[in-house]
């Protein structure tokens, strides 16, 4: 077990934990190291089709960098420490193309949320508050709060997020559209695994294609868009595989299809 997180593999599931209640799941730059290590081996391996990662106890999913750490390390370079994978391991990437689903619960703010919207489907328990309070603290939202919601968000609620520091409760941050599903607390890990496995019943290859493409292809114009998804290795990998022929025969023998990721 490595210290700061706890990680579990069953089946083609992938349950990432940060275990470190007692600063609120706040990261220090060796926990998200690990973290990074983590999910290169998410990335990595072909029996893995889908991953959620939450935060342990009761208090928060995470309340960001570990500001302790830093107060007790003025010289240390954080960007250089947190590591090209950016804050968790996670943020900076674009070279995972599984479905993660945040289990949040609690307090997620600033690099925790920054965490939580790296990640492609975000449930939330209904005390859920999320926020960017750096802003307050003479900093900024600089691991992906601000490249993603300039994204998103319109501008009045952009600035309400990125310039006032506003916390947002679990309803408001639906109704925004920053997370997916809001559920009682205590149900908060069960629902984002059971969301997990939905994705799960899908084609794993069909999965991966179509993250990949809505990573590289969001910003591009529609025609370049459209003209280059055919030739994208994963779509390519898709259209010649096992799992390719095994869709479309059980569609046509009325049954449900027996996935293997090849």
């Amino acid at each position: 077990m490595t210290p700061g997180i706890r990680v579990e593999a069953t089946g083609h599931l992938l349950r990432v934990w940060i275990d470190r209640p007692e600063v609120m799941n706040a990261l220090d730059p060796p926990t998200s190291a690990a973290m990074s290590r983590v999910w290169d081996r998410y990335r990595d391996d072909d029996t893995l089709w889908a991953a959620v990662l939450a935060g342990t106890g009761e208090r928060a999913f995470s309340v960001g960098f570990d500001l302790k750490w830093a107060q007790a390390h003025p010289e240390a370079d954080l960007h250089a420490l947190i590591g090209p994978g950016g804050f968790g391991g996670l943020t900076h990437r674009s070279d995972i193309d599984k479905p993660i689903v945040a289990a949040v619960r609690g307090y997620c703010l600033g690099g925790g949320l920054e965490l939580a919207l790296a990640c492609d489907l975000i449930v939330v328990g209904a005390s859920t508050r999320v926020g960017f309070p750096e802003p307050l603290r003479g900093n900024i939202a600089m691991w992906g709060g601000i490249q993603r919601l300039a994204r998103w968000l319109p501008g009045p609620r952009l600035n309400r997020l990125l310039l006032a520091g506003e916390i947002l409760d679990a309803d408001t941050a639906l109704a925004w559209g920053l997370v997916s599903r809001v559920v009682p607390d205590a149900q908060v890990e069960e629902a984002a695994t059971a969301l997990a496995e939905q994705v799960l019943t899908a084609c794993p290859l069909a999965v991966r294609a179509t993250k990949a493409l809505t990573l590289e292809q969001s910003g591009r114009a529609l025609d370049d868009a459209l003209a280059s998804a055919s030739s994208h290795p994963l779509v390519r990998r898709l259209q010649a595989s096992r799992d390719h022929a095994e869709g479309i025969a059980a569609f046509r023998e009325r049954r449900d299809p027996v996935w293997t990721g090849r």
